[in-house]
């Protein structure tokens, strides 16, 4: 399911480029505005996130603790973006977005020690805040009520990354306790593609305080990399050599997002006839 969902969105994505890039056309067969420079608007959006794989961290994870778990939980996205047109085909400006992912699980092993055998519970309860903050650049082809536009982002994530471990054994001894494995917050670098598709509210771009209903669909990736096992390598023994890496992390999101524009400094857009 999970990849269906994202071979949809790209598919999405892929489609909302190539109407948009149908959009461009000769500067002689479009209506023209006297552009207002330095307007700026303001977008707030919401809508489903869905992680990219990390790999080699599932990987590890159903070799050494529970083989049927997949993948994170994410919940959905939220973000706010503030964009300037400096030209009249083309914004810019800088986006905030906030996406969590999480993994709660429980499940019991078996083990043996000095001829005995014995039941370990574990739950293991991970949490993952993501909120990367961005500076964009849009190519919008034609500006008109309803129009496309492309865009590509660079910037830094505010990372939290929190595993907390709960360990019950009947063997009093066990190696293995109830520990935080890693209580993580930093920063890493993240990019962003995405296009969508801008439903004025008004004939005449920019005239109203309300501007648009958007659909937007993009790929953030992150390069989130950390040696998040490296702590339990001691309670593991033999610990496996690769704990010592480090591990891509919940490493970037597909989202398909709605959302709400609204123009500031408005009122600088008048139509010229076509010629």
């Amino acid at each position: 399911m999970q990849l269906f969902l994202n071979k949809f969105i790209i598919r999405f994505i892929l489609i909302l480029s190539a109407y948009n890039m149908l959009l461009t056309e000769d500067t002689e067969n479009r209506s023209h505005y006297n552009y207002k420079h330095f307007s700026s608007i303001v977008c707030i959006y919401t809508g489903f996130g869905f992680a990219t794989n990390s790999v080699d961290y599932f990987n590890d994870y159903k070799t050494y603790f529970n083989k049927y778990v997949e993948q994170f939980k994410v919940t959905p996205v939220v973000g706010l973006a503030l964009k300037f047109n400096y030209l009249e085909d083309y914004r810019f400006g800088f986006s905030v977005d906030l996406i969590g992912a999480s993994l709660k699980d429980y499940f019991k092993e078996s083990f043996t020690k000095y001829g005995q055998n014995y039941i370990r519970g574990v739950g293991e309860n991970i949490k993952i805040t993501t909120i990367p903050c961005l500076f964009t650049a849009e190519l919008k082809p034609v500006e008109q009520q309803f129009q496309g536009y492309l865009g590509i982002g660079a910037g830094l994530v505010y990372s939290e990354i929190e595993w907390k471990e709960d360990i019950t054994s009947e063997y009093i001894d066990d190696s293995r306790k109830s520990s935080a494995v890693i209580n993580e917050k930093t920063i890493y670098p993240a990019f962003k593609i995405y296009s969508g598709v801008e439903l004025g509210f008004d004939k005449q771009p920019g005239s109203n305080f309300l501007g648009s209903f958007i659909i937007e669909a993009g790929y953030t990736f992150i390069m989130r990399y950390t040696e998040i096992y490296s702590k339990l390598s001691e309670q593991f023994a033999p610990a496996p050599d690769n704990w010592s890496k480090s591990y891509a992390i919940f490493p970037g999101y597909i989202n398909l997002s709605i959302g709400l524009s609204f123009n500031f400094q408005r009122g600088g857009k008048k139509i010229i006839t076509n010629y």
